[in-house]
């Protein structure tokens, strides 16, 4: 692991690593843009919530 990369729990890490492999690619979803900086923050002039915090605070994700 590369000196510039902390990891606090090695153990969580591990146990996480280990459930995507055992899950498979098929279930895997990755949610990107969290700041956004590839989407627009502005529709019609009105500003708009990040997709982030629209599936968190309808708990749409779950954090692993």
């Amino acid at each position: 692991m590369p000196e510039n990369i902390i990891i606090t729990n090695q153990e969580r890490l591990e146990e996480i690593k280990q459930r995507m492999m055992a899950d498979g690619v098929e279930k895997l979803q990755v949610v990107s843009d969290f700041d956004k900086t590839l989407t627009s923050c502005f529709v019609d002039g009105q500003k708009i919530t990040s997709l982030i915090s629209i599936l968190r605070d309808d708990f749409m994700i779950n954090i692993i």
